[in-house]
């Protein structure tokens, strides 16, 4: 039999073994919690097809998963990324893509030859901006294992710009085949540094390291992505270290992170420019009038919103350009704030008592709303009342609208690229844009700029801006806008907001230790 004094220390050495135990497992999770991280999104994700997505905030998410043929570099210029090289012959017409070899997709099949005209293929088909980004391709030709060249009809010195964005996105042809479009879109697989886990409707999704992604084993074991539809509630979490990064368009969210510690990214290319955009078709619109859209454009205090919204990060530009860039015109006016000059061109529109128009804006972007209500209480003071009209299906608001739509105007893929959507015939976003006037003299410029050298192009598309900014004045910047990321000062390389909206260093990203 033991003594009371045995069993006593009996005792003590079992709870000293429990303890050793629960230290050791306590450390093992907390070792496994950090080897990875937890980023927040503002709302569920629209589309995961490559064909079909838009929205930047899905870009944001798919860059974890999917990788383009080419990407956006530092400076916003496309260059070759699973391709090894992207060859431009404006004589023969063609793109001949080189790709690396031993590329694998998360199933464990190779990124081919084959398997990449499947993909340019099938975007050609059913891809959402088919048309402007890959519009003058006549036919895809396999001629090698790992070589594929595109034959144009006529030569766009734009095809670059779509392939660093979702046209050159590069999916499992197999698994798509298999699984079909409906099931493929809820397990993406693609060559991305983590592959899809889990996908939790209306929570988030988790993510799994790809241990043979073709830059090399990442460094982090997993990632997860959190829904909160509160950025007070997001940046709470972050705060908490229940999360580790949110990319937020909140500049008074951004400033307080920082004071806080945190790490702020900054894109070093512009995300989107948040413009004003007027209907001009419909004739019974008072913005049919182009009096009336230099009125309110006049009207509209851009230095005001940026003062009080910018948080010193927003840019300003009188069209889809900032000073120093190659398509920047100085001589666009975009037609400066000037309450008694509105007021007059609506006298002589023959709207001197003013009128109600609706304002559409994204659901998505917070700051726009803001702004919005900043700029009904500005044309108040000219008799224009606004009802602003906050939406969440947002692609249907593209297809037309009345009155003023702030529509976030993606940037990073260029002022170029951008206008040739918008502007040029049959190119309008493959969404049937129908508030806009489609000149035949504009078409013109911007079809010859495509087709051009450099230097004509740059040329071209400064004054295709002046005819859409100042000449026909479809559209005001409010606000030109970066990608901005507040990050857990421990967790480093992400990438995220640091290059575009478009790219991440994910595969090298690590916790830096204490």
């Amino acid at each position: 039999m033991f003594s009371k004094k045995k069993f006593k220390s009996s005792l003590v050495f079992v709870f000293l073994i429990l303890f050793c135990v629960t230290f050791v497992v306590a450390a093992g999770a907390a070792e496994q919690e950090k080897n990875g991280f937890t980023f927040a999104r503002a709302a569920e994700a629209k589309t995961l097809l490559p064909t079909t997505v838009r929205s930047p905030a899905d870009y944001i998410l798919c860059s974890v998963f999917y990788e383009g043929l080419m990407v956006f570099n530092i400076n916003g210029a496309p260059q070759p990324h699973l391709a090894k090289s992207v060859i431009a012959d404006p004589d023969e017409k063609t793109y001949t893509i080189e790709l690396h070899e031993g590329i694998l997709f998360h199933d464990g099949t190779e990124l081919t030859a084959d398997v990449c005209k499947w993909n340019l293929d099938l975007y050609m088909e059913e891809g959402i901006f088919s048309t402007a980004f890959l519009g003058e391709v006549e036919s895809i030709e396999v001629t090698g294992d790992y070589t594929v060249v595109m034959h144009l009809s006529n030569w766009d010195s734009l095809i670059p710009y779509g392939l660093a964005r979702q046209a050159g996105y590069m999916v499992s042809q197999e698994a798509y085949e298999t699984k079909g479009k409906e099931q493929f879109e809820q397990q993406p697989i693609g060559t991305g540094p983590f592959m899809v886990d889990n996908w939790e409707h209306g929570v988030g999704m988790s993510f799994v390291k790809f241990e043979d992604y073709w830059q090399g084993e990442p460094i982090l074991d997993y990632i997860n992505s959190k829904i909160y539809s509160e950025e007070l509630v997001a940046r709470a979490a972050l705060e908490a270290g229940d999360i580790d990064l949110i990319i937020t368009s909140d500049y008074d969210t951004v400033q307080l992170l920082d004071k806080k510690g945190f790490t702020i990214n900054v894109s070093g290319v512009p995300a989107v420019a948040h413009t004003m955009c007027y209907n001009m078709v419909n004739e019974d619109d008072p913005f049919h009038n182009r009096k009336v859209r230099e009125a309110v454009s006049c009207a509209i205090n851009v230095e005001n919103i940026n003062r009080i919204l910018g948080g010193g990060y927003s840019k300003m530009s009188t069209h889809w350009s900032l000073p120093g860039s190659l398509y920047y015109n100085e001589d666009i006016r975009g037609y400066p704030y000037d309450i008694e000059r509105a007021k007059e061109l609506l006298d002589e529109a023959g709207y001197s008592d003013g009128f109600t128009t609706p304002l559409y804006i994204e659901h998505t972007w917070p700051i726009m709303i803001q702004a919005g209500q900043i700029i009904a209480e500005e044309l108040k003071k000219i008799g224009v009342i606004v009802d602003i009209q906050v939406k969440e299906n947002w692609p249907n608001y593209l297809g037309g609208w009345t009155g003023m739509l702030i529509h976030p105007m993606g940037m990073a893929n260029g002022a170029a690229s951008q206008i040739s959507a918008n502007f040029v015939k049959g190119l309008d976003f493959g969404l049937g844009v129908n508030s806009f006037v489609f000149t035949d003299e504009l078409d013109a410029v911007i079809r010859e700029a495509r087709s051009a050298d450099q230097q004509t192009a740059s040329e071209l598309i400064q004054k295709a801006q002046a005819m859409i900014f100042d000449d026909y004045i479809m559209m005001k910047p409010i606000m030109i806008s970066p990608v901005l990321a507040a990050v857990n000062p421990s967790l480093r390389d992400t990438g995220f907001a640091e290059a575009t909206l478009y790219s991440t260093t994910l595969y090298k990203a690590y916790w830096e230790e204490d």
